[in-house]
């Protein structure tokens, strides 16, 4: 499956001066994580000889899988400053806003993640260690562009 087929991205301007970008995941990249979770049951209930095993394995993978983000947005709020929002398959939401004058920067970052390399936008914070991460293993193209309309709105 190639990685542009895996999300659906969106720009949408609410308000004047207020743009959101969002990704998430599509439906086929859904019915995929199905297909495989299916898979690897079947695959656990053999290699065990017992197919409640097998199940349970399956299930916990399911779960598991239902974990991960599913759904990122960036809310850029002209002269006010971003929010970054991000949710799972279980409608669990993680919001976090930045005010515009506690920014320093936002950069495009490669990071490794076993055998995959991913690309990410980050945003450094003043006055802060760590970093603000965005749209986590989107394809490089994808983030160039919007990080060049983030950077031009700010």
């Amino acid at each position: 499956m190639n990685k542009e087929e895996v999300f659906l991205f969106k720009r949408t301007e609410l308000v004047n001066g207020i743009i959101e970008y969002s990704v998430e995941e599509s439906k086929t990249t859904r019915k995929h994580y199905f297909v495989k979770s299916l898979l690897v049951a079947g695959a656990l209930s053999v290699f065990f000889k017992s197919l409640w095993i097998g199940f349970l394995c399956g299930c916990m993978y399911i779960l598991m899988d239902k974990m991960k983000t599913s759904k990122e947005s960036l809310l850029v709020m002209q002269n006010l400053g971003l929010e970054l929002k991000r949710s799972n398959h279980w409608f669990h939401h993680h919001r976090r806003f930045i005010p515009l004058d506690r920014i320093h920067s936002l950069f495009i970052n490669e990071g490794i993640r076993g055998m995959e390399v991913r690309y990410y936008m980050g945003i450094c914070i003043k006055d802060e260690e760590e970093i603000a991460v965005a749209f986590e293993s989107l394809p490089l193209t994808l983030l160039k562009s919007i990080y060049k309309q983030v950077n031009s709105c700010l």
